[in-house]
């Protein structure tokens, strides 16, 4: 039988919840999680994660129980690494789960239940000629993705930076045009002193992202790095700068690995 483990806790829903779509995120599981809500399924997750919508097996106000039960299979007998096309580099080994279980966050939250954000892309530009100076002309953009929109009309975006002990550093707005349905927009800001993202220093972000207008009210968070990595050539950029990368063995639940020259 293949190897699994049972996760349980009380799950108080908040009255102020009740007419939201109240959402279960498993970030990270390895491999298969079965959601059950007062002994009933609510949902399954598969691995690297997802959600499930609790709306309807939970109420606002109430305290339920949650259990999840996780399965760890490997969906493949055998693996190969590729190190390089010569002789001895290419490696076929035996898969193993380096982790099982519930190995990331699980989040509780809630959104509305008809026009509403699905996600954000964040885009970050570096002045090529500065690199690490990061000089007037960088550029931080958001692609926002929505569903369910009523109607077309402006949109109102509001853009709060921080740093990653809560200090606001950027307040951004903008209005842009969206269509009726499912779609995305994208707005842009010239960020002339951002704090970069370097290998040597992960400086990072937290976005505070609100969109209001056209029948959506919404808001998510991200965690991002300022930085720009591209590929001129045989050559490797990270802001402006040429950065030298070699390959090393690394499973997708292990350590944070590869190194830089």
């Amino acid at each position: 039988a293949a190897p699994a483990g049972w996760y349980a806790r009380d799950l108080p829903i908040h009255a102020a919840w009740a007419g939201r779509a109240i959402l279960l995120a498993l970030q990270r599981v390895s491999t298969d999680a079965l959601v059950l809500i007062d002994g009933q399924e609510a949902g399954r997750i598969a691995w690297p994660g997802g959600e499930v919508d609790l709306t309807g097996v939970v109420t606002p106000g109430r305290t339920h129980q949650l259990r999840v039960k996780v399965v760890a299979v490997a969906d493949q007998t055998e693996v190969t690494r590729f190190m390089g096309m010569g002789e001895g580099q290419i490696i076929t080994e035996k898969a193993i789960l380096v982790a099982r279980g519930i190995v990331g966050d699980a989040l509780l939250t809630s959104r509305p239940r008809s026009a509403h954000l699905s996600g954000c892309g964040i885009r970050t530009t570096v002045t090529p000629a500065k690199g690490k100076q990061a000089a007037h002309g960088d550029q931080f953009s958001v692609v926002i993705d929505y569903i369910d929109l009523p109607a077309a009309g402006p949109l109102a975006v509001e853009a709060v930076i921080r740093t990653s002990d809560t200090r606001e550093v950027r307040h951004f707005t903008a209005s842009v045009a969206a269509s009726a349905g499912t779609g995305s927009v994208t707005a842009a800001w010239e960020w002339p002193d951002p704090m970069l993202w370097d290998v040597d220093q992960p400086n990072l972000y937290i976005l505070e992202l609100t969109v209001r207008g056209s029948g959506l009210d919404d808001a998510l968070s991200e965690t991002f790095g300022f930085r720009e990595f591209r590929i001129d050539g045989r050559r490797f950029l990270l802001n402006g700068t040429e950065i030298r990368l070699r390959p090393s063995p690394l499973h997708v639940e292990g350590p944070i690995g590869g190194v830089r020259e």
